[in-house]
This record gives C-alpha cells, sequence and structure tokens, in this order.
C-alpha cells in the first residue's frame, strides 16, 4: 500500500476525517509540518511517514486506503493492493 505525493498533498489540503482515528490524526499532524515548511523534501518525509503508516497497519487500513484511493487516486496510480480491496 503506497500513495503518492500528489495524493498526500491532497490528504493534508484536505485534511479528512477517516475511518481510523489515529490516521486522521497523522494527516493532520504531517498537514501541521507541511504547513509550516511546505518544501519538497518535507513533502516527501510526509509521504514516507504516511506509507510507513499505511503499511505497518496494513489490514486495519483497507477502509482508509480504499477511501484515499477512489478520492483522491491520480491518474497515474496503478495499485495491486487497490485493485485485490476493490474487487
Amino acid at each position: 500500500m503506497n500513495i503518492t505525493e500528489k495524493q498526500v498533498l491532497t490528504l493534508l489540503s484536505a485534511q479528512p476525517e477517516l475511518n481510523k482515528l489515529a490516521f486522521t490524526i497523522l494527516i493532520h499532524r504531517m498537514a501541521r509540518r507541511y504547513e509550516l515548511n511546505s518544501s519538497q523534501e518535507v513533502l516527501r518525509q510526509c509521504t514516507q511517514e504516511i506509507n510507513e503508516f499505511l503499511n505497518k497497519y496494513a489490514l486495519a487500513m483497507r477502509k482508509d486506503y480504499a477511501y484515499i484511493m477512489k478520492n483522491y487516486a491520480d491518474r497515474y496510480t496503478h495499485d495491486e493492493d487497490f485493485m485485490l480491496l476493490a474487487a
């Protein structure tokens, strides 16, 4: 399960309330961090931290991941994990 920097940027802007509170808190924390320093490096770090969280809690995060892919997918994202979840 991985999301792109473009998807992270959209998530940080929208700050949606997601299925798992811990993930929502992480998104809000990353948004504040990016707001303070909106450099490409900070975006890369936020993306890495979010993807590490998604991968660590993959089973618990299926609904939130599916939500991200449905609502924030860019046309270049082709993720086999999401295809399995959507099936």
